[in-house]
């Protein structure tokens, strides 16, 4: 029960709640590539950030660049795009399902002999967070694709000509000539 502040947070057995010692966040499009109900989606991870600290109120550019002793303090990871940091969801086709996950964790990931290495994928930092899982939370958004034109997706011009034919390119206008047939 938490009635204000200066008052203990209890667990159901009477004993007080452990604060979080570091955050943990993760952006996810759970309908990537094609949108929400299509066949071949898969999870794609857009950003991961761990090591948070626990007394953090917010995650922004000073906080991610923050150091002790010439190390990160927090770590950001590599998204499926294969870069480090945010990858924006910018959907081609549908509507996309974006999954923001809040993770408090009973202790930080890695050490100073074995720090976290932000290429490894999402997944396999996952593992390492589940066991120092104090709570999580997550919030859902939505993103749509813009209309479809050949001009606004990249999937359509790298297809084949047999499979999305480019677009008819305007010709100057010519003057007919008497034995020229239209």
């Amino acid at each position: 029960k938490n009635s204000g502040v200066g008052h203990p947070i209890l667990q159901s057995s009477g004993t007080q709640c452990i604060k979080s010692q570091s955050f943990a966040v993760v952006v996810e499009d759970l309908d990537y590539p094609y949108g929400v109900g299509q066949k071949g989606n898969r999870v794609f991870t857009h950003y991961w950030a761990v090591n948070i600290p626990g007394d953090a109120t917010a995650l922004d550019d000073s906080l991610v660049a923050a150091s002790i002793n010439g190390e990160k303090v927090v770590t950001v990871g590599m998204n499926d795009a294969g870069t480090i940091g945010w990858d924006p969801p910018c959907p081609e086709y549908g509507v996309h399902r974006i999954r923001t996950t809040l993770w408090a964790l009973s202790n930080v990931a890695g050490s100073e002999t074995d720090p976290l290495d932000p290429k490894q994928g999402w997944p396999a930092v996952r593992a390492m967070l589940e066991p120092m899982e104090l709570a999580r939370t997550s919030f859902y958004t939505s993103v749509k694709a813009p209309p479809w034109s050949p001009a606004l997706h990249t999937l359509a011009q790298k297809g084949t000509p047999e499979e999305a034919p480019p677009p008819p390119q305007a010709k100057p206008p010519t003057q007919a000539s008497p034995r020229q047939t239209l």
